[in-house]
């Protein structure tokens, strides 16, 4: 091979590998933190979360999220499903916190989507223990069958001192100014009044203070 014919096939090689790296890589998608979610109870024995669910898109080519699901591994049967979008994080009165329902979605190369997604979990006749819980987000892509993890966190539900009203938490390990540092005995108080079993119950100290929310 000549000295010519060895820089043309080069230069060749480096043009067909810029175009797929900047016009036709598939990338993954990763979630940021979640800094803070908005949770309650339902009657209905369904623990509902809203997230500010934000993937980028690291390669090239658009990706098309298909579904989203909120997976608690410590939970038997701990799948979340998605529900609906919303236009902020805090639960608002009235028209003010509209909801569409979840769908499809796609995230173009190098870009980045916000979604606030409501999942809820159907937990049964046992009430979840407020305590730090492990999670994970997985979606499935691009018509795939299969799930793909995209984001894990840990999700401090021990904030919510309020769970039978839909409010806004920090969601780190130290609280809110204010919030109670154990939530155990209003859970405990939900778990009664509904009639829901709390193995996990322990009496922790009482709850003070008072937070205004919707009651859901």
């Amino acid at each position: 091979m000549t000295p010519a014919l060895l820089v043309s096939v080069a230069a060749l090689i480096f043009t067909v590998a810029s175009f797929w790296w900047l016009q036709a890589r598939r990338g993954k998608l990763i979630m940021s933190s979640i800094p803070a979610f908005s949770g309650y109870v339902a009657t209905d024995r369904r623990l509902g979360v809203r997230l500010p669910i934000l993937l980028y898109n690291t390669g090239a080519r658009t990706r098309l999220v298909d579904e989203l699901r909120l997976v608690f591994p410590p939970w038997d049967d701990g799948h979340a499903q998605w529900q609906t979008f919303h236009p902020t994080l805090k639960p608002e009165s009235g028209d003010g916190d509209t909801a569409d329902f979840a769908g499809p979605y796609p995230i173009d190369g190098r870009r980045a989507v916000m979604r606030f997604v409501k999942f809820t979990y159907a937990f049964g006749p046992v009430l979840p223990e407020p305590v730090e819980t492990l999670c994970r987000v997985e979606a499935r892509l691009d018509g795939s069958s299969a799930w793909t993890v995209v984001g894990s966190f840990t999700l401090y539900l021990g904030h919510m001192a309020y769970p039978d009203r839909f409010i806004t938490y920090r969601n780190s390990v130290v609280p809110c100014d204010g919030e109670p540092e154990s939530t155990y005995s209003t859970w405990s108080d939900l778990a009664a009044t509904r009639g829901l079993d709390a193995p996990w119950r322990d009496g922790k100290g009482p709850i003070v203070g008072g937070r205004e929310g919707t009651i859901v």
